[in-house]
């Protein structure tokens, strides 16, 4: 018997008792988070803001010009959920009720605003007018949108870890490739994504000039569409406007995506927004695209987040995963997946396997793997979920 067996032998010989336990989940608890300032916020612009100082970052798009992205300038930020929600825990326990984010526009020019538009425009009306596939936008303004975060698959130095919401920093570079000369087309470290009908994350950089190779030119989802109620929709954004994205968890992958960023700690989003904007050399023009106030600028207002979530309870004890196993989320059903699932994770020490605390339930995950959990889910894989 090798070291691994012998210890998971070990472990499964200290399980008490498994009769009597409860097929329900641990109790739950429901938390809300507000964070007043984001930990981090930076201008996402392959010309812009590499150490997180700026007071102030816009979010535009160039038309096209070669090289650069569609999704040209956009806000990065990031709240750390912890202390508040603990980490590491199953995506299961962590049942997302609500999640919003605020933003704040300050209006450089007084003479300077871009028009206020809650809906979400269709990507042919950002086509040239000229193009066969060209629809009219139907109202006046573009919208400014919510995106989650992707990561280019590099690393900030050789054996590094890999770019990621937690090592991606506010003065971390823009781009790791080699060479790295601004604009960069698809070499941004961090980007906008959106999720297709099956929840799959997919780089929306540039859907509205994609090429074939890029994934051509495609309609998107943002997590949510900026509203204020500062002004009624086609008027001009007045200074000290507040954004509200309040994010629609029922599209596919956007709650995973946030329970996965409850499990490490950190929630990393992208504003952006298809505001046309003036490049170097062109006539002086008034800013007509959003302005957002940073974190570092002592007179305004920066990006905030509540969020409401409820720990541990929502969904029953041996729903570990979904059908084919991890990395799957659970599913409401209980199968031999969540079986095998479970007892691979109980053998390796995977958190995947900590579905309940010291004496079992009701109480909640506390990080160690033990009889207890190994009780707790074999009483609840016998009930069956409700």
């Amino acid at each position: 018997m090798n070291a691994g067996a012998t210890k998971t032998m070990q472990r499964l010989g200290a399980v008490l008792v498994v009769a009597g336990l409860a097929g329900t989940a641990a109790m739950a608890q429901t938390v809300t988070v507000t964070r007043l300032t984001p930990n981090l916020d930076r201008w996402n612009y392959p010309f812009g803001d590499f150490q997180g100082i700026r007071s102030s970052a816009p979010t535009f798009t160039t038309n096209g010009v070669t090289g650069f992205d569609d999704r040209d300038a956009e806000v990065l930020i990031g709240f750390n959920t912890g202390p508040d929600v603990p980490t590491g825990m199953p995506l299961s326990h962590y049942n997302v009720q609500s999640l919003t984010v605020r933003l704040t526009v300050t209006v450089p020019d007084a003479s300077a605003a871009f028009v206020y538009d809650p809906t979400q425009d269709p990507f042919q009306s950002y086509f040239a007018s000229s193009d066969p596939f060209f629809i009219a936008d139907a109202d006046a303004g573009r919208p400014v949108e919510l995106y989650a975060c992707g990561y280019r698959p590099t690393s900030p130095a050789p054996g590094a870890p890999l770019w990621s919401a937690l090592t991606f920093q506010e003065n971390s570079p823009f781009s790791s490739a080699a060479p790295n000369p601004p604009p960069a087309r698809n070499n941004r470290n961090v980007f906008p994504v959106a999720f297709n009908e099956l929840g799959q994350a997919v780089n929306v950089s540039n859907n509205v000039t994609g090429s074939a190779a890029e994934g051509g030119r495609f309609e998107v989802a943002p997590l949510a569409v900026g509203t204020t109620t500062a002004v009624q929709p086609g008027e001009q954004v007045i200074e000290g406007a507040t954004f509200t994205f309040s994010v629609n968890l029922a599209l596919p992958g956007v709650r995973e995506y946030v329970q996965r960023a409850l499990a490490m700690g950190r929630l990393n989003l992208l504003v952006s927004s298809l505001h046309a904007s003036q490049q170097p050399g062109g006539a002086p023009v008034p800013i007509n695209y959003p302005v957002f106030y940073t974190k570092e600028n002592p007179f305004g207002t920066p990006a905030q987040l509540e969020l409401v979530v409820t720990l541990g309870g929502m969904e029953c004890l041996a729903d570990v995963t979904g059908i084919g196993g991890p990395p799957a989320i659970p599913d409401g059903l209980v199968t031999g997946d969540d079986f095998n699932a479970f007892i691979a994770a109980f053998a390796a020490d995977d958190l995947l396997a900590d579905v309940t605390g010291i004496g079992g339930p009701p109480a909640m995950p506390d990080g160690l793997i033990t009889g207890d959990d190994f009780n707790a889910f074999i009483g609840a894989f016998a009930a069956g979920c409700p």
